[in-house]
């Protein structure tokens, strides 16, 4: 029996994703039932096949039993959209500072855009996930900082999670 080409590549495909899990055992065995935090960048977003790529990793962790909290941002695109209906981004030290036409537009791109999509994605392979926001019931609050509307985090709900 002879092998062609195309599937001399996917048995190869097929032990380089085996390799790769039985690399994972050890770290499998360590964090089952753990909850993970992970952050997703919104610059990442914008890359189709990098998104599916982390999203295809988490789908698996929650396959092998870890409970997955996914972070993401999106500062970029709150730029763009911010830029776009005339208001310019404005940061002081490294922190986005967010006036009400400001909040609307992070709640715009965030909540409606950002973490739609990412939910969207990965329920395609079952009931996987939820989007949840600081937006939702009061799950975070958050203290005034002396410019405008950022703030430190003073409570968490985690009982949402």
């Amino acid at each position: 029996m002879e092998i062609n080409e195309k599937e001399m590549k996917t048995g190869e495909s097929y032990m380089n994703k085996v390799e790769v899990l039985l690399e994972s055992l050890p770290y499998i065995k360590e964090y089952f039932n753990q909850v993970v935090v992970v952050k997703i960048g919104g610059s990442m977003m914008e890359n189709d096949s990098i998104i599916q790529s982390v999203l295809d990793d988490l789908i698996l962790m929650k396959y092998v039993g870890i409970k997955v909290v996914l972070i993401h941002g999106g500062g970029k695109q709150i730029s763009e959209l911010s830029r776009e209906k005339g208001i310019e981004p404005e940061f002081i030290d490294g922190l986005r500072i967010t006036d009400k036409d400001s909040i609307e537009i992070v709640k715009t791109v965030l909540i409606g855009s950002i973490n739609t999509r990412i939910v969207s994605l990965l329920n395609k392979h079952g009931n996987m996930a939820i989007g949840v926001s600081g937006n939702d019931s009061s799950f975070i609050k958050c203290h005034k900082k002396e410019y405008k509307k950022d703030g430190k985090i003073f409570q968490k709900k985690l009982f949402h999670i």
